[in-house]
C-alpha cells in the first residue's frame, strides 16, 4: 500500500470495522489470509481499536477463533506499542520532573466504615514518595491480600535515567520491571489467553459535575486536614458500567456480515446493523461523590502531581487506581485550580469509603543517595514475578499489554 493509504489504517467501515478487525475476522474464514495479516500488521494499525457496533477488537476476534497464529501476532503487536509508549512516557516524564520542586511526601490510604472492625481488617499502607532532580523513589510494603491478611514486603520503586527498577528489600533483590517478555513466557501467556473466556468490560461516565462546599449561610467549607488549610470539593460522577461475555460464534457473525456487505455494496441499501448486536451486555448505572480537599498554597501543583502518578502507576496498584481519576476529562477543572489534593475519599458500598491522604511534605537537599539501587542481586523479571509458575501472574501481565 502506498504512503497515502496509511491514513485509512485505524479508520471505520460502514459495519464499524478496522482493516485490522476485517482481515482477522478473514483469517477466521480461511487460513490463505495469513500473509496479508502480517503484511498489515507492518504498517503498525492500532490493535486496541474496538468495532464500533459489537465491541470486539481485532484480539476478540482472535481468540473467539482460537487462532493461536493470529495471536501470537496481534498479542505481539500489543506487546511492542505498549511497551514502546511506556518508554516514551518515561521521556517526557524527566522533562516534566525538571519543573518540580525536589520533595518528600507520605501518602496514607485505608478503608473506612462505621461498621466495626472494617478498617482494622481491610487493608492499608503508607506510600513514600521520594522526588530529587529528575529521580523519582516510591516505598511501600503491601504487595498482596487474602483471607483478612495483609502480605507484606519492603518494596522500593526507582526511576532514574529514563529506567525503571523495583528493589524488594526485604528478600534483597532488584529487577526491571519492565524487562523484555522472552520467547518461553510470550508462548505461555498467549495459551493462557486463548483458554481463557473472552470477556469485554466498559466503564462510560455520563455525567460529572464539580462543586465547591459551602455552608449553610454559602460560604466556602474550610477545613484543617494535618498541617494544611484546605477547601472542600465534591465531585459527583454518574457512570455506566457493562460487562459482556462473549460467544464463540464467529463463523455465524462472519456470513451476517458477508451478506450485509453485500447489500451495501451491490443495492446500496445500508446494512441493518441490528443483526450484528446480538448479545447484550449487562448494564448498571451508578453515581458516586467524590470529596476533594484542596491546598491552593501548596508547593506542589495538582498537574506535576498528575504526570508523576501516570508514571507509577506502572509498578503500583494504588497508583494505578489514582491515573484512573486524574485521566478523566472532568478532572481537568480541578487540576487547573493550581491546588494539590492533600485528602481525598472515595465511597463504596455498605457505607465503606477508601481515604487518601498526603502529610509529612518536606523539601529535599543532598539526596542523590536515597536513589542508588543497594549491594543486591539482580533477579530478571520473570523469575522474581515467578511468571513461569503462576497462570494468575501472566494473565496480570498479558493485561498490562492488551
Amino acid at each position: 500500500m502506498k504512503d497515502s493509504k496509511f491514513q485509512y489504517l485505524n479508520q471505520y467501515d460502514i459495519l464499524g470495522n478496522t482493516i485490522l478487525i476485517t482481515t482477522v475476522k478473514l483469517y477466521g474464514f480461511h487460513k490463505k489470509y495469513d500473509e496479508l495479516l502480517k503484511e498489515l500488521l507492518k504498517m503498525n494499525p492500532d490493535p486496541f481499536i474496538k468495532n464500533k457496533l459489537t465491541g470486539w477488537s481485532a484480539m476478540d476476534e482472535s481468540l473467539s477463533q482460537r487462532s493461536i497464529y493470529a495471536t501470537a501476532l496481534l498479542f505481539q503487536q500489543c506487546y511492542r506499542n505498549k511497551r514502546n509508549e511506556f518508554l516514551n512516557q518515561f521521556h517526557e516524564l524527566s522533562t516534566v520532573l525538571q519543573q518540580v520542586p525536589n520533595f518528600q511526601l507520605d501518602m496514607n490510604w485505608n478503608f473506612d466504615s462505621p461498621l466495626p472492625f472494617i478498617k482494622l481488617l481491610a487493608p492499608n499502607d503508607t506510600i513514600k514518595l521520594y522526588k530529587y532532580k529528575q529521580q523519582l523513589r516510591l516505598d511501600s510494603t503491601l504487595v498482596g491480600f487474602s483471607k483478612l491478611q495483609c502480605k507484606r514486603r519492603n518494596m522500593s520503586l526507582l526511576f532514574r535515567q529514563n529506567k525503571l527498577f523495583q528493589i524488594n528489600r526485604s528478600n534483597q533483590f532488584y529487577t526491571d520491571p519492565l524487562e523484555e517478555l522472552d520467547t518461553e513466557e510470550k508462548k505461555l501467556i498467549i495459551y493462557d489467553i486463548l483458554h481463557s473466556e473472552p470477556v469485554s468490560g466498559a466503564l462510560d461516565i455520563t455525567s460529572c459535575t464539580i462543586k465547591q462546599c459551602v455552608d449553610w449561610r454559602g460560604r466556602k467549607i474550610i477545613e484543617q486536614v494535618g498541617q494544611y488549610s484546605c477547601e472542600k470539593f465534591d465531585l459527583k460522577i454518574t457512570y455506566k458500567s457493562s460487562y459482556l461475555k462473549k460467544s464463540n460464534d464467529t463463523q455465524i457473525k462472519f456470513a451476517v456480515e458477508r451478506e450485509l456487505y453485500e447489500e451495501w455494496i451491490l443495492n446500496d441499501v445500508l446494512p441493518n446493523t441490528d443483526l450484528l448486536q446480538n448479545q447484550k451486555p449487562k448494564e448498571q448505572n451508578e453515581t458516586r461523590t467524590i470529596s476533594l480537599w484542596i491546598c491552593k498554597n501548596h508547593s506542589l501543583q495538582f498537574k506535576d502531581f498528575a504526570n508523576i502518578v501516570s508514571l507509577l502507576a506502572k509498578g503500583n496498584h494504588l497508583m494505578e487506581k489514582l491515573n484512573g481519576l486524574f485521566q478523566r476529562p472532568e478532572m481537568q477543572e480541578i487540576i487547573e485550580l493550581n491546588g494539590f489534593p492533600i485528602k481525598v475519599q472515595i465511597p463504596f458500598q455498605f457505607s465503606i469509603h477508601a481515604t487518601i491522604q498526603c502529610c509529612n511534605f518536606v523539601s529535599l537537599e543532598n539526596a542523590d543517595e536515597l536513589f542508588t539501587i543497594p549491594n543486591i542481586k539482580y533477579m530478571p523479571r520473570k523469575e522474581a514475578q515467578k511468571i513461569l509458575q503462576t497462570k494468575k501472574k501472566r494473565l496480570l501481565l498479558a493485561n498490562l499489554y492488551l
